[in-house]
């Protein structure tokens, strides 16, 4: 498949001094209020270990007859400034025997895996090679465990959940820690195994994604039996009773998508839990286009439609930017704790077919700039979203993987655009968000609903969020406009920043999945101004670009 990559542009700017009263109002003033803290947690990555529909992560980006990543596949993920790894599941992590993703003793070799489908996956790359890239990225991780066999009773409560926290255990603990008497083996095993240090864990979440396999019993919106709830929170009571026992430093998520399980989980658990989860993907398959009532055909759209309607996400409020919204979304809000988005990504393809054009997967870029929604979303609910994780960070055929790698090595491995620019948010961004006036943007209609993409009356062409820290303002800027750059302005006088360089870093590129611009990623470049007078900022931003203002403050 032939990806369309991004490339840091170099954007001509003009920093003015202090506005005249002739002067028109800036289009965005940057104001010193600030909205809530930001974590650098928001911008994770799910380092995901599937085994269906030609996928299987990690497993696809070994060297062959190696537990090693491809040459090139840990320079890629450096450069996202990755801060936690969740691993290894996802929808297989209820399929997954622990043990068999790390060496035994007496074993020859770890064995072939079956997922949740009844297909194969390797073991090569398991939890002590997890744990050596969250060290050589500087990355914490985020642990899921086995909840299924407890759940469904394939084994005793008390075992499943004591083994489980056995793998906590060979990944946390260090050599003298003080544990059960059971569970002393792991982290002496792990040192046997080559890493005396323990890894860097901070989360643990328990149950991910429980009615996707239980689609009978667990339901996202609709009710669910007693005896189905007493289940559920019999075994959740074990796994948090047990964490909180034996590790009482981790950090504890639960899922809390399902509208049923959701309001139950403070007044039971209260500061027991510290997190619960929830999870975003849009919009799947995409189908026809649908105008008011009527139907519209894939080969009639253009291509700048497509682009308009695919990039507004995840929900367009009446300001035109970006939110999260949902029912799923508002439920989970209000649950009582901060949100853990453990899995999200603009995650769709066509399912309808073109007489002109054989693509079935969409443009790469269009989802990237609805990844780019996504985090805009996240950031302005920074308040009450603290942790988010973006699905999938390596693969080979998915098409929300951030980089791509051939399982027969065909290929060296390169970045897809939606990777890149949660990346780059990753590197470039404060720790409080600020409040964004904005003045006048220009906005365009977006008629179509497309599966859950809704129409939007209107859409800012600029969506614009700002964070800040002891030493840089940012201004972070997507700018949705398909064909024509767009000029602004920013006042942030109330930051006197320095009369300085300022560094703009961009991510733009062509609609239609095209050649790589070279053979890892896109190319990339930044401008630096030589003078500058505090006040206010005047810029054109690229057609099709993401981009992030770095200002130097005094």
């Amino acid at each position: 498949m032939k990806v369309n990559f991004n490339i840091l542009v170099a954007i001509g700017i003009t920093f003015f001094g202090c506005a005249k009263n002739s002067e028109p109002k800036a289009d965005f003033k940057i104001t010193n209020q600030v909205t809530s803290s930001l974590e650098d947690d928001l911008f994770g990555q799910f380092l995901e270990r599937p085994s269906w529909d030609g996928e299987s992560g990690p497993e696809a980006a070994i060297k062959k007859g190696t537990h090693q990543l491809q040459e090139g596949v840990v320079d890629l993920m450096a450069e996202m400034h990755i801060p936690v790894l969740r691993f290894p599941g996802g929808t297989d992590v209820d399929f997954t025997e622990w043990t068999d993703l790390i060496d035994l003793p007496n074993r020859a070799s770890r064995p072939i895996l079956t997922g949740n489908r009844n297909t194969q996956v390797g073991s090569n790359f398991g939890y002590d090679e997890a744990g050596a890239l969250s060290d050589t990225l500087g990355s914490s991780l985020m642990l899921v465990v086995n909840f299924g066999d407890a759940y469904y009773k394939r084994k005793p409560l008390e075992e499943t959940v004591m083994h489980e926290m056995g793998m906590i255990a060979y990944m946390s603990s260090t050599l003298d820690e003080k544990l059960p008497e059971e569970l002393s083996k792991w982290p002496q095993l792990r040192a046997r195994n080559g890493h005396t240090s323990p890894y860097k864990v901070k989360y643990i979440q328990i149950a991910n994604e429980p009615w996707v396999l239980d689609k009978k019993n667990i339901h996202l919106t609709d009710s669910m039996s007693q005896e189905t709830l007493d289940n559920y929170f019999l075994c959740l009571d074990a796994f948090v009773d047990k964490i909180n026992a034996i590790f009482p430093n981790m950090e504890i998520i639960v899922d809390a998508n399902c509208m049923s399980i959701s309001p139950l989980i403070k007044p039971r658990y209260g500061n027991k839990v510290d997190y619960v989860a929830l999870h975003q993907y849009k919009p799947w398959g995409v189908g026809a286009f649908k105008k008011g009532e009527s139907f519209v055909k894939r080969d009639s759209l253009s291509n700048e439609e497509i682009w308009n309607a695919w990039i507004a996400m995840p929900e367009i409020n009446e300001q035109g930017v970006t939110y999260l919204g949902d029912a799923q979304v508002k439920n989970t809000y209000k649950a009582g704790y901060p949100i853990a988005v453990t899995e999200w990504n603009w995650n769709g393809w066509w399912k309808v077919k073109s007489a002109k054009n054989k693509d079935v997967v969409g443009s790469n870029l269009a989802k990237s700039f609805g990844a780019a929604g996504y985090l805009h979303a996240m950031m302005r609910d920074a308040d009450k979203i603290k942790i988010g994780i973006q699905s999938m960070l390596v693969g080979q055929s998915w098409g929300i993987t951030a980089i791509r790698v051939s399982e027969e090595e065909e290929f060296s491995p390169y970045s897809l655009p939606s990777g890149q620019i949660t990346g780059l948010y990753a590197e470039h961004h404060g720790d409080k968000m600020l409040k964004v006036d904005q003045n006048k943007v220009a906005k365009y209609h977006q008629p179509y609903k497309v599966n859950s993409i809704a129409s939007a009356d209107s859409v800012a062409v600029l969506d614009v969020v700002s964070s800040v820290d002891d030493e840089y303002l940012y201004i972070h800027v997507i700018n949705r406009s398909f064909n024509k750059p767009i000029k602004t302005s920013f006042d942030v006088s109330d930051w006197n920043p320095k009369n300085t360089d300022i560094n703009v870093y961009s991510v733009s590129g062509e609609f239609l999945n095209s050649e790589k611009c070279n053979p890892s990623h896109f190319a990339c470049s930044t401008i630096k101004i030589e003078k500058s007078n505090s006040g206010r900022i005047a810029i054109s931003f690229k057609e099709r670009s993401v981009n992030i203002l770095k200002v130097p403050l005094k």
